[in-house]
């Protein structure tokens, strides 16, 4: 197995790899990001990272909004930052003699750009792609969620300095809403982020009720357009699979009682557990 970029403290990368050979992940190996080790995990489609939570100093980059496609998952009963990234947006070389050679990014752009949101650290001269390229490589049809009778729209958030991808998986949620309720879309949320590459899951507050928000946030990131319609794909499809269900369990007006019963028993035991340990 080759070794792939290591960081060093200020977070710059440096390829250990032959200068001018891109930098090749195979299998199970490690990032250093300052003294701790990145996980990385190779899969067919997906390069999965995974960073110790409880070992990162700026938690904010799981955050809802925050730079980057960091993310706090449960993997293993420990709680992880996790981040994706997709094989077929990297550059393979052969996009090296074609005409638009935007479509694809380099691993060690991604890398980088990683190890920036990790450390809470801004590009100070990325800029958003003009709305033209992020048009072309976002087609209008791909910024839809359509999911048997719900309709809803993937919003392109650009500004100076930012751009994400956000979609509404749930609103209008009633802040005083049962709690088993509360605790089905909190875990439905974190299901999603664990199953699906790149898209993240949080709560806003708003004056009709809390929303449930995925969102792909691509500040910083490389431009390329094979990522960002792939950031658009997997907002669709994370929104997708549990939009129904979050419509369902937020709605206090649907009478769901056994599967509350079931979950106030599935407490009562834990509790039972916890006081006999």
């Amino acid at each position: 197995m080759s070794k792939a970029s290591v960081p060093n403290q200020s977070m710059t990368w440096s390829s250990a790899a032959t200068a001018g050979e891109p930098t090749r992940l195979t299998g199970h190996c490690e990032l250093r990001a300052g003294l701790y080790p990145w996980r990385i995990t190779v899969r067919p489609n997906w390069i999965h990272f995974l960073f110790d939570y409880d070992r990162v100093h700026n938690k904010a980059c799981a955050a809802l909004g925050a730079p980057g496609l960091w993310k706090k998952i449960q993997s293993n009963g420990m709680t992880m930052l996790a981040r994706d990234v997709a094989w077929w947006v990297l550059d393979d070389g052969s996009a090296a003699d074609e005409q638009d050679a935007s479509d694809s990014c380099h691993l060690e752009d991604m890398l980088r750009w990683a190890g920036r949101c990790l450390a809470g650290e801004s590009d100070p001269i990325w800029v958003p792609p003009a709305d033209a390229w992020v048009k072309e490589a976002i087609p209008r049809a791909c910024l839809t969620v359509r999911i048997g009778g719900l309709l809803w729209r993937i919003a392109v958030v650009s500004s100076e300095g930012r751009l994400a991808l956000r979609c509404v998986a749930a609103q209008d949620i009633d802040a005083g809403l049962e709690r088993w309720r509360m605790n089905a879309i909190e875990l439905l949320a974190m299901d999603a982020s664990m199953l699906w590459g790149m898209a993240r899951f949080g709560f806003e507050e708003k004056p009709t009720g809390l929303l449930l928000v995925c969102e792909v946030d691509l500040t910083g990131a490389p431009r390329s357009k094979a990522l960002f319609r792939t950031a658009a794909d997997a907002v669709a499809v994370a929104v997708g699979a549990l939009l129904e269900t979050a419509d369902v369990v937020s709605d206090a007006r649907i009478d769901l009682q056994s599967i509350g019963d079931c979950w106030l028993q599935a407490q009562s035991t834990e509790e039972q557990k916890g006081e006999t340990e």
